[in-house]
């Protein structure tokens, strides 16, 4: 009897997710049907759905981003491209929707001016994602490994390759470094207002510093109760409520 019961139960188990993985299909269908038809603000509603049940790619991120900029709803698109570029930081596609998302915002907020070499370095970290970076810097850790051996054995008997294989190697993991810090690295968030006040204090009788508005990038510095302490890529600082911003 519990035999029987035990495979019930993986029966059961196995229709859910048959039955899930199916209802999931019609809805992805469905929003892509909805976005070729312009009812872009359908497609939404159905791409939504998918993330609200736990589904995740690049793709659905991205193309929710899409159906949300058509739908001129800028603070979800600018979160949902923000989405798919931390999914898939080398698809050329989603970059170019997350930097377009730059011109279709209010505030231009412009970085701190930083000396050449850490501006090229984080401009060039970029450039690629950090599991790439490292595992070029894997590659070069093997090459300054096989060079020792040859050395030891007398095949080799220049040490150059192996000084610049070691020298490409941590560069290589700096590069990983700063572009997962880049990426991964910090808290950031989406203001979803038009437009918020940004305060001096975790009050709401703080005085008024400065104003976000819909779409601008934040990243997020602290907590306090139900207010959150932002920080600009300009160095400006303030405070504004939790309800304002969606967290990535």
């Amino acid at each position: 009897m519990r035999k029987f019961f035990f495979f019930g139960m993986i029966l059961i188990a196995f229709s859910s997710e048959s039955i899930a993985r199916s209802s999931n299909d019609s809805l992805w269908k469905a929003a892509a049907e909805a976005y070729r038809n312009k009812a872009y603000e359908q497609a939404l509603v159905d791409y939504d759905s998918l993330i609200n049940r736990g589904y995740s790619s690049a793709v659905l991120f991205n193309n929710a981003g899409n159906a949300a900029f058509k739908s001129k709803h800028l603070g979800k698109a600018v979160w949902c491209y923000e989405k798919a570029y931390r999914l898939d930081p080398c698809n050329e596609e989603i970059k170019y929707n997350k930097d377009l998302m730059r011109y279709k915002t209010l505030d231009r907020v412009e970085e701190l001016p930083s000396i050449a070499p850490i501006r090229w370095l984080n401009r060039s970290s970029l450039i690629t994602s950090p599991i790439v970076w490292y595992w070029l810097g894997i590659v070069f850790i093997v090459i300054f490994a096989l060079s020792l051996f040859l050395r030891h054995k007398g095949i080799l008997k220049k040490a150059w390759l192996s000084g610049i294989s070691i020298f490409i190697a941590i560069n290589l993991f700096v590069l990983a470094f700063t572009s997962h810090h880049h990426i991964y690295g910090r808290e950031m968030a989406v203001i979803q207002f038009p437009s918020v006040g940004i305060l001096s204090a975790p009050d709401a009788t703080g005085v008024e510093v400065f104003q976000l508005h819909e779409g601008t990038l934040v990243e997020i510095k602290g907590m306090q109760g139900n207010w959150q302490k932002i920080r600009l890529a300009d160095g400006k600082e303030g405070w504004m409520s939790k309800e304002a911003a969606r967290g990535f």
